[in-house]
């Protein structure tokens, strides 16, 4: 960044030209000039009729369901469901990075402190030692602009081609825009707390910084070769919900439980080369997303639930993956997550179903959390001509009246398998293309 300031540069600050609360916002960058690619969103929330907060890992910039880059009506670099992937990439930081930084331009919840009694002479020793960062969550969505918490998010973060290419010259990206949309109002539900409030989606501005005018730009604007990078794609698929014909009986009754294996085929990524796929569980029940009907627990929808005794595998052009059923074990998956991702920002727990953790250990909201936060991801690196996804899951007994005893491992679920694909934009002599590598 050094180099950058070392530069003459004019700081702008763009409005948006369309602006529809829970709709969609669009921002245009201005012809036959350069800019640098580090372009930052701001004032990005919400506000509500009654004061609230945001969903824990999120924060304001969950009110984004997909954010393009484009030049006319050719897409640059896209993000779709936007705050899914979010949700995952907020938790893959470091803690001190969530409690420093993250908290504060993202206003989300993640990052924790130890905090209480560490003496066992102590009566009280351990009660809610584990708790959410050291500044309170308290109405960060509330009823004005003035006093709604609001975002401060790089782009760099959702859209990989600017991670890639330093500069955007618009003598070659000659209607260069940025277009966001928002949730819902019924979608805005799940990314908050109290999920039966009205909201509205806040009015963004765009931070940008121009070259100025000097030798170094025009050799810029004129010798830019364009970029390479690894483009964040996602498909998905619908299981149904399992566990009918269970009868009421203990663990060691034959019918407790139920194996249920399912095989997909996945045809998002054909003819793609396929870096790394990060496998999404995202749940469809309230009474899984929902501590009751009005308050979400602390993740919502927005992330991947933990399931009884899962098994994935992953067959690539005809290939498993790993040998035997695939990767079972949460512990052995939360490994494999971690040599492919880094960290991921969770406390014990999170990643399992059924686990019980001790009252005075975490906090009551952070209590809420334990089971809702179980990804997979593997590398691939491989041109996709056939991928297939198996995943065997276990049904447990749902009570003598089905009253959902058990509905997070049996709910229907949406597996959203984000995936990081190789592209590239190849500057010719009549302009440029967007191709897959």
């Amino acid at each position: 960044m050094a180099s950058k300031y070392s530069s003459p540069i004019h700081s702008r600050i763009i409005d948006p030209i369309f602006d529809r609360a829970n709709f969609r916002a669009e921002f245009r960058l201005q012809p036959n000039t350069c800019y640098y690619s580090d372009i930052r969103l701001t004032d990005v929330g919400c506000t509500s009729d009654v004061a609230t907060n945001y969903q824990l890992s999120l924060g304001s910039e969950g009110v984004i369901r997909s954010i393009s880059l484009m030049d006319g009506g050719t897409t640059l670099d896209v993000l779709h469901e936007a705050s899914l992937w979010n949700n995952f990439k907020n938790m893959n930081s470091r803690n001190d990075g969530n409690i420093s930084v993250n908290r504060y331009t993202k206003n989300n919840g993640l990052g924790f402190l130890a905090v209480g009694s560490m003496s066992v002479e102590n009566a009280t020793y351990g009660q809610n030692a584990v708790v959410q960062t050291q500044d309170a969550l308290v109405n960060e969505v509330n009823t004005a602009f003035d006093t709604t918490k609001k975002a401060w998010i790089s782009l760099k973060d959702m859209l990989p081609m600017l991670r890639e290419s330093n500069f955007l010259p618009t003598n070659l990206y000659k209607k260069l825009r940025i277009v966001i949309e928002f949730k819902p109002q019924a979608d805005l539900a799940n990314v908050v707390i109290n999920n039966n409030r009205n909201y509205s989606t806040t009015s963004p501005t765009l931070l940008v910084d121009e070259l100025a005018d000097t030798p170094e730009k025009m050799s810029i604007m004129k010798n830019y070769k364009g970029v390479q990078f690894d483009a964040i794609e996602l498909d998905r698929y619908v299981v149904n919900k399992i566990g009918a014909g269970l009868t009421d009986a203990d663990a060691n009754d034959v019918n407790f439980q139920k194996i249920v294996n399912v095989n997909q085929q996945v045809k998002g990524f054909n003819e793609k080369m396929l870096k790394r796929l990060v496998v999404m569980c995202q749940p469809t029940e309230q009474t899984v997303t929902a501590a009751d009907p009005t308050i979400n627990k602390p993740f919502s929808n927005q992330s991947s639930v933990s399931l009884y005794r899962p098994i994935f595998q992953f067959r690539v052009n005809g290939q498993n993956i790993y040998p035997g059923q695939g990767v079972e074990g949460k512990n052995r998956r939360l490994a494999l997550l971690n040599d492919t991702y880094g960290n991921l920002n969770v406390t014990a727990g999170f990643n399992k179903y059924g686990t019980r953790m001790a009252e005075n250990l975490y906090d009551a909201n952070l209590r809420n959390a334990v089971g809702q936060a179980d990804y997979t991801a593997i590398p691939i690196m491989a041109n996709i001509q056939d991928l297939q996804i198996q995943l065997q899951r276990s049904a447990l007994y749902a009570g003598a009246a089905n009253d959902d005893t058990n509905a997070q491992v049996n709910q229907k679920l949406t597996i959203n398998l984000w995936g990081e694909v190789a592209k590239a934009i190849i500057v010719g002599p009549g302009g440029y293309n967007v191709v897959y590598v």
